[in-house]
């Protein structure tokens, strides 16, 4: 189980886990040395031999560049369903579909598959439909067959959910990065929403730092001590508190425009700092609760990957991204 973020790998087989740094280049696909360094590694971390057959790797890939819709087809054949679907994502996505990594399922109360005649009139079936650039995936499966496994791929904001065997309906997730905070919606357990914010780890440690006047790693060295013991410093601790106060004011900001929900759920290093969830749960507005995601940590270990071997445990898969 591998989920595959802006600045970083991680992966988990059985107990073993296994966490990489990425380096990119500008336009965001891996650098040379890189995928030189992230072959050899996943190699040594899955130890497949030459001999042994190529097994599946569900990979979970981050929201940057992700296109989530909703799209509504009639009921049809196989084959004009294919057709159909076609037309469908190249009037709504900014890319024709052969240059896209896509996936659907079928979403609502139609009892029709997708994909299957109906002899009744005006029946619909509705799609939640998964696209991103095909270069992207193809980058990573690159990586992985070299590995010697067969990758499957899905989104890690949808994984995440899948935490639980029996995933709330209704609720939102926020996922804090280092440079970034993946946030998405549900409801009756169709995703509805799903928004990239510019928000992460390194916002609370660039306010510390302003409101100090001390140096990024300075900060974030008081960021962590803070996270390992949250009595904090007498002298310093609320002059901390006040930064990460403000950190979280400009969260808040971010998210209102994008949740009106009652729950979020949080994942992410960032959160486990002392009453992140609570503080935040404040600023959001009356009656919206924030609850940590509860799973033990550990290497390779992230909601996402977690939620990956939960469902597939399940023996089910979520691949919406082929």
């Amino acid at each position: 189980y591998i989920e595959i973020r802006q600045s970083s790998l991680k992966a988990l087989k059985s107990e073993e886990g296994l966490e990489l740094p990425l380096e990119r280049t500008p336009s965001g696909g891996l650098t040379k040395a890189c995928r030189q360094k992230l072959t050899v590694s996943l190699q040594g971390f899955l130890k497949k031999e030459i001999w042994q057959p190529r097994f599946r790797a569900y990979c979970a890939i981050g929201a940057r560049g992700v296109s989530l819709r909703r799209l509504t087809l009639p009921a049809t054949t196989k084959e004009d369903f294919k057709r159909l679907l076609a037309l469908q994502i190249e009037s709504e996505f900014p890319l024709p579909p052969d240059a896209l990594a896509w996936g659907c399922c079928q979403i609502g109360s139609a009892d029709i598959p997708v994909g299957q005649s109906s002899t009744g009139s005006g029946v619909r079936q509705e799609l939640l439909v998964v696209a991103v650039k095909k270069e992207v995936i193809e980058e990573y499966s690159e990586i992985l067959s070299e590995c010697g496994v067969v990758p499957v791929f899905t989104v890690a904001a949808l994984a995440r959910r899948l935490v639980w065997q029996h995933p709330p309906q209704t609720c939102a997730l926020l996922d804090v990065g280092r440079n970034y905070a993946e946030l998405i919606s549900f409801e009756n357990g169709v995703p509805l929403a799903m928004r990239v914010l510019s928000w992460g780890g390194e916002s609370i440690t660039r306010a510390i730092a302003d409101k100090l006047e001390i140096s990024r790693d300075g900060a974030e060295k008081l960021k962590i001590n803070l996270a390992q013991d949250p009595s904090g410093d007498a002298e310093l601790g609320p002059k901390i508190q006040a930064a990460i106060d403000a950190a979280l004011d400009s969260l808040a900001g971010a998210i209102n425009g994008h949740w009106t929900g009652q729950k979020i759920y949080l994942s992410g290093r960032s959160v486990q700092l002392k009453d992140f969830a609570p503080r935040l749960a404040r600023r959001l507005g009356t009656g919206t609760q924030c609850e940590l995601l509860d799973f033990a940590p550990g290497a390779g270990r992230s909601a996402a990957v977690l939620g990956l071997r939960t469902t597939t445990a399940n023996g089910k898969e979520s691949a919406l991204v082929t």
